[in-house]
């Protein structure tokens, strides 16, 4: 921190800011010329079990879209992949009591929750690659989703950040933090 944000927002600040990754970059005319064209997500949703059939299909849909992926050393189509990373705490109706059998409520230990997203180059030469997936809880770890054992996720900024951090985050292929939960206004 060695300068201050103007009002109303005085606070401290770093000048200049420098990227985490030094790997890939978005475009953006103030820091590398290119277009602002860069629209990405990553969402999280409940697929309800239906315990009048049998089986258990609850899940949570996992999926990201992230265009306008650039490297940083020549602002080409980023082609490798990235990765989604979220911490999480989980409390639910599928803990063992230590008074007794059967299932019970509890809350596990912080853990780290991610996957993986796959990048291909675009043919508009405007925007950098395109990095999305579509996928499942279930489909990474088997057996993370419970039909009805009443189920919170609390989606929680990852190791080694603080708790209250950003809660996801997207980190390059070198591990670094690329892109973290917030919204960029050009």
């Amino acid at each position: 921190m060695n300068s201050t944000h103007s009002p109303p927002l005085d606070d401290f600040s770093c000048v200049p800011p420098v990227p985490s990754s030094s790997l890939l970059t978005v475009g953006t005319f103030d820091a590398n010329g290119a277009p602002v064209k860069s629209v990405s997500r990553v969402t999280f949703g409940v697929l309800a079990g239906k315990p009048s059939i049998p089986g258990d299909d609850a899940d949570v849909r996992l999926s990201a879209f992230i265009d306008d992926v650039r490297l940083a050393s020549d602002l080409s189509d980023y082609t490798g992949q990235l990765e989604a990373r979220v911490g999480l705490r989980i409390t639910d109706k599928d803990n063992t009591p230590n008074h007794g059998g059967g299932t019970g409520a509890g809350t596990m230990s912080d853990t780290t929750f991610s996957f993986m997203i796959p990048c291909a180059a675009t043919a508009d030469t405007t925007i950098g690659g395109e990095c999305t997936v579509a996928t499942t809880a279930e489909a990474l770890v088997p057996g993370l989703v419970k039909e009805s054992r009443r189920t919170i996720w609390e989606v929680q900024a990852a190791e080694p950040f603080p708790r209250g951090a950003e809660s996801v985050e997207i980190l390059d292929a070198d591990g670094n933090a690329f892109m973290r939960q917030g919204i960029f206004i050009p």
